[in-house]
């Protein structure tokens, strides 16, 4: 059941005799006086220190940014495709045939963004769409041959970019980077 937001008014108040309005309710301080001298930016006085740069999510982002960018200019330069284009094909050249829905749950676009770059890829004679016979909204999606003449070219390369990306790492430590990956991503699976 979506929950409807409550008003600031509905949320009850503590008293504020600071002689300028309180903070709206969710909002961080940001004042310089609220940080303790000497701590990390972003820590308030009494609270936990808070490094961005050592924050896990956004070391995260900032790495999948990053490969993923130089990917793209793979992908892209070549064959003017965009990261939506990318993860469908990429996807259906695992599988033989595949609902939007099960791409949706795997490659973590929007259904959408989803439907728009297979409809891309279908008019450039990419993939092949097949509404079901029952229900038209559900759609399989699977490579024509062109589409797998462009994946044979672009998974060498695509792979070259991942070695590429792994290459600061020894052998011994992009096994072990890939093993914790792989579990934390079955662990977030599993919720």
């Amino acid at each position: 059941m979506k929950s409807t937001p409550r008003a600031s008014s509905d949320v009850p108040q503590a008293p504020f005799d600071g002689g300028v309005e309180p903070p709206s309710p969710g909002s961080a301080p940001a004042l310089a006086a609220d940080v303790a001298p000497g701590a990390p930016r972003g820590a308030a006085r009494g609270g936990p220190a808070f490094d961005l740069a050592a924050f896990l999510p956004y070391r995260l982002a900032r790495l999948s940014a990053a490969v993923s960018a130089e990917l793209a200019e793979v992908y892209g330069a070549r064959h003017g495709l965009g990261l939506a284009e990318w993860r469908v094909l990429a996807h259906l050249s695992q599988q033989e045939a595949v609902s939007v829905r099960e791409i949706h749950r795997r490659v973590d676009l929007e259904k959408p963004r989803i439907t728009r770059a297979a409809q891309r890829l279908a008019a450039a004679g990419l993939i092949h769409r097949a509404e079901g016979a029952g229900d038209r909204r559900l759609v399989a999606l699977s490579l024509t041959p062109a589409g797998r003449a462009l994946m044979d070219d672009l998974i060498p390369l695509a792979l070259a970019a991942e070695r590429e990306a792994l290459s600061p790492l020894t052998p011994q430590e992009a096994e072990t980077f890939g093993r914790l990956v792989d579990k934390l991503l079955a662990a977030r699976d599993e919720r």
